[in-house]
């Protein structure tokens, strides 16, 4: 006779926090078919959460992980682009710009002794 145990030496408690038990497969199922119909990280996780219970609790990165295995088995797929991480992206950007720009300005007075 074959046992098979799912365990996390790390902790304990999983009994009582859902939240930490891996994903069921057709749970990752779920995931992949929403991947597939052009559902986002964050579109999946929000429409997960108003149905059953170890569902509720899928995070961004588990839909992510589901993704990678996908692309890792030869079922490859684009990841669909959120329009929060591209905001996030653009702020970034203009972030460095303004760095660079504080930097190009800032030493040539340093240089000089100046202080302000």
């Amino acid at each position: 006779m074959r046992v098979s145990i799912t365990s996390c030496l790390a902790h304990f408690g999983h009994e009582i926090d859902v939240e930490h038990l891996p994903l069921l497969d057709d749970l990752k199922t779920e995931i992949a078919n929403l991947l597939r119909a052009g559902f986002s990280d964050m579109e999946i996780v929000e429409k997960l959460r108003t149905e059953n219970d170890r569902a509720f609790y899928v995070k961004r990165y588990a839909v992510k992980n589901v993704l990678a295995r996908m692309n890792k088995d030869g079922g490859v797929l684009e990841e669909p682009v959120d329009t929060s991480e591209v905001e996030m992206e653009a702020r970034r950007a203009r972030m460095l710009v303004l760095v660079a720009l504080c930097k190009q300005y800032s030493m040539p007075q340093i240089q000089s002794g100046y202080r302000t």
